[in-house]
């Protein structure tokens, strides 16, 4: 302990002596923490891009899916054009949950699915060109004579869903 204090004492007279050897020292200790914080940066960097990754791997096939059309088919013209022509005030709703804006009397022209509910013509035209099913209740329109004539086929042949189909 003594030896320890005498050693402390030496260096401070060394370093007021020369004070420039008392920069050094804190830059060589500065330099070699710098070193220190840049390798563990270097290493939490690795860590979280391999992490990231890890993510991405997991979410693929979430987003794959997304991406991928949706399985059903498209409705059929004939019974999208037939649908009844409700006014507005004819309707339980008073707002189309597709575009989320109000009817408007006299100047909206609306549209009803089979299951009761209403939508703008244009914003249910759009989404039934997309889906069969209605965005409330998921009722289902009838497909295309396409898709009609496929899902035949496949029940004749007891292959089960068209997903496994395979089309001339």
């Amino acid at each position: 302990m003594e030896s320890r204090k005498r050693s402390e004492r030496d260096q401070d007279e060394v370093e007021r002596e020369y004070p420039r050897l008392k920069f050094l020292r804190q830059r060589e200790a500065f330099l070699a923490n710098k070193e220190e914080r840049q390798r563990r940066r270097r290493e939490e960097y690795a860590a979280m891009v391999a992490r990231q990754e890890l993510e991405d791997l997991a979410l693929e096939p979430i987003l794959r899916a997304m991406a991928a059309p949706e399985r059903t088919s498209v409705s059929s013209a004939e019974a999208t054009v037939a649908l009844h022509q409700p006014q507005v005030g004819e309707t339980r709703e008073k707002r189309c949950v597709v575009c989320m804006e109000d009817f408007v009397a006299g100047g909206d022209r609306l549209r009803m699915m089979p299951c009761s509910h209403s939508f703008h013509q244009t914003c249910i035209f759009d989404w039934l060109y997309v889906s069969l099913h209605c965005p409330i209740c998921r009722f289902a329109m009838p497909p295309s004579d396409e898709q009609r004539a496929l899902e035949e086929r496949l029940a004749r042949a007891g292959a089960g869903s068209p997903e496994h189909a395979v089309v001339d």
